[in-house]
């Protein structure tokens, strides 16, 4: 009996150790080291998203940090993005997808820090968007509408903005899933 004892406290208290804290729910996470860049995935399932780039594994990770996003994986999917960004510099929706894997979701708010970074990203994909197809540069310009030069900025109207940007693409681009699955998103993020 002592042995399951033993046993079951060891395992409630590796379970206490591995459990996210109250902090990683309330999007003040502490500063964590850095993690290793993103591998990239054969198995995440068949999300597309058609973006300007001549390397393939660039179009592939790209998918794949769309598909981690639409999975709530936003830490993994920012490597996808970065990763993407390693096999085509010039890609300017890799800056949109660390934007937006960056911003806020249903699950977590979004704090100055990331804010900032996702400011940060999506001037960097606005200053590439030239290279980009028509719709990628609406695209940008619908996620640009999210965000604030400073990220202590009231949130409420950048959010309303951002839903209204992703109608309007929506609108545009019927037809598009993606379109269609971060339109409903913006809503629910109200």
């Amino acid at each position: 009996m002592r042995r399951w004892s033993t046993l079951l406290a060891g395992l409630l208290g590796f379970t206490f150790l591995a459990a996210p804290s109250l902090a990683d729910h309330m999007g003040e996470r502490p500063a964590r080291p850095k993690a290793p860049p993103a591998y990239d995935s054969q198995g995440l399932g068949g999300i597309h998203h058609a973006v300007s780039t001549r390397s393939a594994q660039a179009q592939r990770l790209f998918d794949q940090g769309l598909a981690l996003c639409f999975a709530f994986n936003h830490e993994e999917a920012v490597r996808s993005f970065e990763r993407a960004l390693q096999a085509d510099p010039q890609l300017a929706m890799a800056h949109w997808g660390i934007a937006y894997a960056l911003g806020p979701n249903i699950n977590l708010a979004i704090d100055s820090a990331r804010a900032e970074r996702a400011y940060a990203e999506i001037q960097r994909a606005m200053k590439l968007a030239s290279g980009a197809s028509a719709a990628e540069r609406d695209w940008i310009a619908a996620m640009a509408t999210r965000y604030a030069a400073s990220p202590k900025a009231d949130r409420a109207p950048l959010e309303l903005a951002f839903r209204a940007a992703m109608r309007t693409l929506h609108d545009k681009y019927p037809d598009d899933p993606n379109a269609a699955a971060i339109y409903a998103e913006s809503i629910m993020d109200l």
